[in-house]
């Protein structure tokens, strides 16, 4: 009587412990409809892998006759995009909720958000869109001001005109980002808004964001999600401006590491993170080497730090050489050490001073050669 007793008591404490320590899940089904017959659909992440349960990072399905089904279980809301060749097609984010939803899928309607039928994408996404309406408004503004101006000067804008343009579209970055502070603080159940902040986060961190996952109520800040993403904020925040630059391990083409001290030599630093195929990191290496010319000898340096994958080496290697590249150059393997420290969108970039203090980050290359030109 007391083993079996015992042994009782062992099964109820062991399997009710075990339990508890399992995250809950809740079914998911959506049922789609797509105007392509058949072929793969993929369902992209729309954040930082790390947010997501192992099991539902490569999720895809066939489509047979216009229609397809994927089910599953998640931990709660999760964020996703639809792909489909290649990225030929690709769908803006939406949310994955619990329970069956359907969802129709138009490839002609490329970056828009499909039609899903879950209770977030009925009423927290329409609230979210009202409550950004002005924002959008300006940014639409903005957009159809740049294409006039690319129009009317062959899209050859002069350094000035780029410079003022650039400067109010980070006026709005930054609109953007306390805007969005507002809605958590009215919706701070809001899993949209959540991983509308994951998305932000993607472009290089903000102090602003603490702020804004702080007013996240203790449900969403604990969900799986919230808590890996407060840990990739932490990470971030160890490079925001003010900070000193950590260390960085990185390989030179002969193997050497960057030193730690790197910076001391110059009175300023620009930290070039960037990749063989990132388009808009090459873009910018014309306007760069001409400021590295102008500017070294004043004290000046570039350090180039590429994430190309191991098995690119070669590409990195080519590109160097084929832009012509004056500065230093080191390699990242695979991207682990930016990875370490959330840098997750290219090109980005730190300006350093020569005590190593980050007094600037994603600066445009109109706006370095502005500020070298005063500072120098």
């Amino acid at each position: 009587m007391f083993n079996t007793t015992l042994i009782t008591l062992f099964y109820v404490l062991y399997f009710g412990l075990n339990s508890l320590s399992q995250p809950k899940t809740y079914n998911f089904t959506i049922e789609g409809t797509s105007n392509i017959e058949k072929g793969t659909i993929i369902l992209e992440l729309a954040a930082d892998s790390s947010l997501y349960p192992e099991e539902l990072r490569n999720v895809k399905t066939k489509v047979v006759n216009g229609k397809f089904e994927i089910k599953g279980n998640i931990p709660h809301p999760l964020a996703y995009r639809i792909s489909y060749r290649d990225r030929a097609y690709l769908s803006e984010l939406f949310i994955i909720d619990e329970g069956h939803q359907k969802i129709v899928i138009d490839t002609l309607l490329n970056k828009k958000v499909p039609q899903i039928s879950n209770k977030i994408m009925s009423h927290d996404y329409q609230n979210y869109l009202n409550h950004f309406q002005e924002l959008t408004q300006q940014y639409d503004a903005l957009n159809s001001k740049w294409d006039s101006i690319k129009t009317q000067t062959n899209n050859k804008i002069p350094k000035e005109i780029n410079t003022r343009l650039n400067q109010e579209l980070k006026r709005l970055y930054r609109l953007t980002d306390s805007t969005l502070l507002t809605y958590v603080i009215k919706n701070p159940d809001s899993y949209y808004a959540l991983w509308r902040l994951a998305e932000l986060h993607q472009f290089g961190f903000e102090s602003i964001f603490f702020t804004i996952f702080n007013s996240f109520d203790s449900t969403t800040q604990n969900s799986f999600s919230g808590k890996n993403l407060h840990q990739n904020l932490l990470k971030g925040n160890e490079l925001s401006i003010g900070k000193k630059m950590p260390k960085f391990i990185v390989l030179s083409q002969q193997n050497d590491t960057l030193s730690t001290n790197f910076y001391q030599e110059y009175k300023y630093t620009l930290v070039d993170f960037w990749y063989s195929n990132c388009g808009p990191c090459i873009a910018q290496f014309k306007e760069l080497n001409e400021i590295y010319t102008k500017y070294h000898q004043q004290g000046f340096q570039i350090i180039g730090i590429s994430t190309d994958r191991q098995k690119e080496k070669s590409k990195w290697i080519a590109a160097i050489h084929k832009h012509k590249l004056l500065w230093p150059q080191y390699w990242d393997i695979d991207g682990k050490e930016s990875s370490m420290f959330s840098i997750q969108a290219f090109p980005t970039n730190l300006l350093i001073d020569s005590t190593g203090k980050i007094i600037a980050k994603n600066i445009k290359p109109s706006e370095l050669d502005i500020f070298l030109n005063k500072s120098l």
